[in-house]
């Protein structure tokens, strides 16, 4: 999925993409979470 064109530059390029989506995704969580509580 990730490696389309078989080059690692795009490769670390799309890790570091996930990457940010993840935080991203995290910080959200966070202010729920301690929105619950």
């Amino acid at each position: 999925m990730f490696i389309a064109s078989g080059s690692k530059i795009n490769f670390l390029q799309d890790l570091i993409n996930v990457a940010r989506l993840i935080v991203q995704n995290a910080k959200k969580m966070k202010k729920k979470v301690f929105k619950d509580f």
